[in-house]
């Protein structure tokens, strides 16, 4: 599984289990200038990195898709 967790300040955490062979990343634009980096896995979203800016956000949003790609090929073997 792909476990993604947020801590908070106060030290809570909240986690979501994400099932990787069919997770997928995309990049939303719900507002003028504002972009959410979303995970879809099946019925779970989750949107992460609110506080990157656009192009942080591409760059993440190609390492995890690389991760995954990479996870997909070794789950086929």
């Amino acid at each position: 599984n792909l476990v993604i967790t947020r801590v908070f300040p106060s030290g809570k955490a909240q986690k979501w289990n994400l099932e990787p062979y069919w997770t997928k990343v995309e990049i939303s634009n719900p507002r003028i200038n504002h972009y959410n980096l979303i995970l879809k896995s099946k019925e779970k979203v989750v949107m992460i990195g609110s506080f990157l800016n656009y192009y942080d956000k591409k760059r993440l949003m190609k390492k995890i898709e690389d991760a995954l790609q990479n996870y997909k090929i070794s789950y086929r073997v």
